[in-house]
């Protein structure tokens, strides 16, 4: 008996997809011997062929962990593995096994023995009581399928498929076998993919304008109109856009050549400064100086050449502007010099009269002072 949720999600789908309903009753048979499996200890075994074995390991990445609802573990279990972070990152997983992501295996297997066989082997290999072999192919006649499902029927294995609309192998070997109703065995994966649907619209459409073009004459002269236009559009749009790139890789390729020759110039003063100091550390440390200086110029080169000498203006702005700031701070040191001197000689020669003129009136007093005495 299905849950009322898994009720919910099937008819969700069927409202989605009608052309189902015609097996919907094999699609909840399905779901009921899977459900009896998993309750019984049993496993999914998967395999299919190309989009078919994608799909194989897709279901098989959705059972083995929490789908649409966490399957969080049991506390008891949890005490027993005795690592929280581990426990709150694990879910218990549905045992399926897609045969078709095993290489090393299928790719030994097919190398010694029948290709078509290698499904069937590992089925032999893995199948036990109560598990179910789950075949997904569009055709419904893939052999290595069918040898699979006759392996599997011969071990007392549930065997579903999940096929297109005629009858076919798988079908015959089958507990249980959807069909899809209403479409083509070619067309039961494109089901799956509404994608593939809007590839086909498109194409379609290519088709028709390409027949439209060769029979409508109004049709053709319209096209070749537009074509026109935009060819002479592009055109000029290309050519603009080959004369700029063309006027960058001129400037690049000036601008690196010269950077090239003030490299060369560097390495030649480095070697120079190096042999006038006699070698050693004292020549290693002036080749180095040498080489800081070199960086500096051969930098300030390439990037003024890069900028079409606006560096060199810059430098030039700031020399002047720091040029006049130190005549100015020189004309305004000579001023206050000036000053300071004059200032100085002024008190020199207030001093210098005040001091003459205390020792003439001392020398006038002593001298009148000397003549009451005679007197």
């Amino acid at each position: 008996m299905m849950k009322t949720k898994s009720v919910e999600y099937l008819n969700d789908l069927m409202q989605r997809h009608p052309d189902l309903l015609s097996c919907k009753k094999e699609i909840i048979k399905a779901i009921e011997l899977i459900s009896i499996s998993f309750k019984n200890g049993g496993k999914l075994l998967l395999c299919g062929n190309g989009g078919s074995a994608a799909d194989c390991d897709h279901i098989v990445g959705e059972l083995m962990k929490g789908f649409k609802k966490k399957r969080t573990l049991s506390k008891e279990f949890s005490d027993k593995i005795n690592d929280i972070e581990l426990t709150n990152q694990l879910q218990y997983g549905l045992p399926a096994i897609s045969l078709v992501s095993q290489t090393a295996l299928t790719t030994a297997f097919s190398n010694d023995q029948m290709p078509e066989a290698v499904f069937a082997q590992q089925v032999l290999g893995y199948g036990k009581k109560d598990d179910i072999l789950l075949c997904i192919s569009t055709s419904g006649n893939s052999k290595n399928c069918v040898y699979a499902a006759k392996v599997a029927k011969a071990l007392d294995l549930k065997v579903i498929s999940l096929t297109g609309n005629k009858r076919c192998d798988l079908q015959e070997l089958s507990d249980c076998s959807p069909l899809i109703g209403s479409v083509w065995s070619f067309t039961a994966a494109l089901l799956a993919n509404p994608v593939t649907w809007v590839v086909i619209g498109i194409a379609a459409l290519i088709a028709a304008i390409v027949l439209l073009y060769n029979k409508c004459e109004w049709f053709r002269n319209l096209v070749n109109n537009i074509f026109n236009f935009f060819r002479e559009k592009l055109g000029a749009a290309f050519e603009t856009a080959k004369a700029i790139f063309s006027g960058i890789g001129n400037v690049i390729g000036s601008v690196m050549g010269a950077a090239r020759d003030t490299v060369a110039e560097k390495l030649d003063n480095m070697r120079s400064a190096y042999e006038s100091h006699g070698g050693g550390i004292r020549g290693a440390a002036a080749a180095a100086i040498e080489g800081v200086k070199g960086i500096y110029t051969a930098g300030f080169s390439f990037l003024d050449n890069l900028t079409g000498g606006r560096l060199t203006a810059i430098k030039d702005k700031f020399v002047s502007g720091v040029t006049n700031m130190a005549s100015g701070v020189r004309e305004r040191f000579e001023t206050v010099k000036t000053a300071f001197s004059n200032g100085i000689t002024a008190v020199k020669n207030t001093v210098t009269g005040a001091v003459s003129w205390f020792f003439e009136s001392g020398k006038k007093v002593i001298s009148t002072f000397a003549n009451g005495i005679k007197s």
